[in-house]
């Protein structure tokens, strides 16, 4: 077996996506937390207004979510926080999200697909009688005290690794 061909395997490997290894559920007795955001902050005649966008916070336990929904228009506070509950579902490569929840104005839904930067779903708001949608396209935060940035964790690496190499001998 040629040392290219091991070299290309190892790097194919490092590009595939979590779902792929059966990580988009996190196991039943750890915690996985996500946040994924469109929050920018505005400024107006080169003075600073604040933040303005969504963000949402995701507490992972097994199959079950505690999420909570972040709407910011020019202020550091939130105009409207809400807390939501669902699910986790794998299904092929793609982790789908459901949530539920209400707020003061009535119910909200959220329901979409977590990829690997990014989260891509709908937000279905009630406002009274009238129900809005609105599509989302939120990338991932990364926590400021993530070290692991631009490599894989060392467990992965060894899983990986371990099966690959099993399957190459």
């Amino acid at each position: 077996m040629s040392v290219r061909f091991l070299f290309v395997a190892c790097l194919a490997l490092a590009h595939v996506p979590c779902s792929a290894n059966g990580q988009c559920i996190p196991k039943p007795d750890s915690a996985k937390e996500e946040i994924f955001s469109s929050v920018k902050n505005l400024q107006a005649q080169g003075v600073n207004v604040g933040p303005a966008g969504i963000e949402l916070s995701l507490e992972e336990w097994g199959d079950h979510v505690v999420a909570t929904f972040r709407d910011y228009a020019g202020s550091s506070n939130p105009i409207e926080t809400t807390k939501l509950q669902g699910t986790l579902e794998e299904s092929g490569s793609e982790c789908k999200i459901s949530l539920f929840g209400r707020n003061r104005h009535g119910k909200m839904e959220i329901r979409g697909t977590i990829g690997t930067a990014d989260f891509q779903g709908t937000v279905i708001r009630q406002v009274g009688k009238d129900t809005f949608s609105e599509r989302v396209a939120l990338r991932r935060k990364v926590a400021e005290t993530d070290v692991r940035i631009g490599k894989l964790s060392e467990s992965g690496v060894s899983r990986c690794a371990s099966t690959s190499f099993a399957l190459m001998a």
